[in-house]
């Protein structure tokens, strides 16, 4: 892993001004690895500049105070653009960023832990390892690398993309030992296990289990094991719950030892649906599916997003 973090840790090094990106509809993984690698810069006398359309998780709210999140969706002069937690371009939360990042000759990282790209082979370095459990944990290990001690806030932010990547480190497809170890330093660095979880569960009222309930009622079992399901944009304003459903119930789901393959379809926006796949009880790659549709993941846990309407296309 050495030679990997060492890549990133050059074009940090050999930076001023760094701008960060992540992917559309953020997960805690996404937002973890960003706002946490831009305190690690900071810390190092950087210029850094989130780049992003997107809000804060309302499950990270509790460090608001503290994070001091400010993106920008216009393009910037800058040394270096990180892009964290993505390798395909289609799913960048500011492409026309990296187009232009692309097009000025400006450095370009990707920081990732994906099994499937389109971006790999056009960035300037890549630090990409996709048997670590996510890509916070990777932020982590290129800080460790570099002599950081991380204070309490990066800390936490680091294991909340690390926790909630992994289901709070029950998914033994994407955990092995570097994931405890950096669990473990972490919590020695000030990081609260306990405050992570209850913001994460804080959503679970009575709406949302019966969300779930719907959601999983619904589910279908084809003779081969596949498990399906799907969220409307009706059951998302019925329950009053936020978009990007998918992974949590894909997760859920996925603990039915009978389903070989979980597909979760979820649909985002009026002409976008978002499908969400797990594959923990098989051999299957699900990571190989979502590249085909321009997606990417890992090969027990992928996704990939398609146009069309839940309703018309199941006639409901």
């Amino acid at each position: 892993m050495e030679k990997i973090l060492k890549r990133a840790i050059f074009e940090i090094e050999s930076a001023q001004k760094i701008g960060l990106m992540t992917h559309v509809n953020g997960d805690g993984d996404a937002f973890g690895s960003l706002i946490g690698l831009q305190k690690i810069l900071k810390e190092l006398g950087k210029e850094t500049l989130i780049f992003s359309s997107e809000p804060l998780l309302k499950e990270m709210e509790y460090l608001k105070n503290e994070l001091d999140y400010n993106p920008s969706s216009r393009s910037e002069k800058i040394d270096l653009l990180i892009m964290l937690d993505v390798g395909v371009e289609k799913r960048l939360v500011c492409p026309e960023v990296y187009k232009s990042a692309k097009e000025s000759g400006t450095r370009t990282l990707i920081i990732d832990h994906h099994a499937e790209g389109d971006m790999y082979d056009s960035v300037t370095s890549i630090c990409r390892k996709v048997d670590v459990s996510s890509t916070s944990e990777l932020v982590f290990w290129i800080s460790q690398e570099m002599g950081l001690r991380l204070n309490k806030t990066i800390a936490e932010l680091l294991l909340f993309g690390i926790e909630t990547d992994t289901n709070f480190l029950k998914n033994p497809n994407t955990v092995n030992k570097t994931t405890y170890m950096a669990k473990s330093i972490l919590l020695k660095y000030g990081a609260r296990v306990k405050k992570i979880k209850e913001s994460v569960l804080e959503g679970s009222s009575i709406n949302n289990l019966k969300f779930l309930g719907t959601i999983v009622t619904r589910a279908k079992m084809s003779p081969d094991g596949v498990m399906a399901t799907f969220i409307t944009s009706n059951d998302l304003r019925r329950f009053k719950i936020d978009p990007g459903s998918s992974s949590s119930i894909s997760n859920f789901l996925d603990q039915t030892k009978d389903a070989k393959i979980v597909l979760v379809a979820e649909q985002r926006a009026e002409d976008k649906i978002k499908v969400s796949m797990r594959s923990n009880n098989s051999n299957a790659n699900v990571a190989e599916i979502a590249s085909f549709f321009g997606g990417g993941g890992h090969v027990k846990a992928a996704g990939f997003e398609v146009e069309g309407d839940l309703v018309k296309m199941l006639g409901l």
